[in-house]
């Protein structure tokens, strides 16, 4: 624990433990693990835009905006999932 912290009087047992915890977990996991996932996901988040923005939208930046924002709420299970996107393939 940083010597900071332990001065400050916010050395509660329950953050210690979660600190432990949290560094155990670090020494097992592989860096490399979290760049090929969220490498992974940005993949697909960018073949679901541009899909869909070939597929559904006039083919301009602004509409690839549009959709990559539409598939990342939808990646997060945020967002409307083809109801948000109309066009040349008539769904809506």
């Amino acid at each position: 624990m940083p010597l900071l912290y332990r001065r400050s009087g916010l050395d509660l047992p329950l953050v210690r433990r979660v600190a432990w915890h949290v560094d155990r977990i670090g020494e097992y996991l592989d860096p490399r693990l979290f760049a090929v996932v969220g490498g992974l996901i940005a993949g697909v988040i960018g073949v679901a835009a541009v899909g869909a923005t070939m597929l559904e939208k006039d083919w301009t930046l602004d509409a690839l905006g549009d959709s990559f924002y539409w598939a990342v709420n939808t990646v997060l299970v945020r967002g409307t999932r083809i109801r948000g996107i109309t066009g040349r393939m008539g769904l809506s």
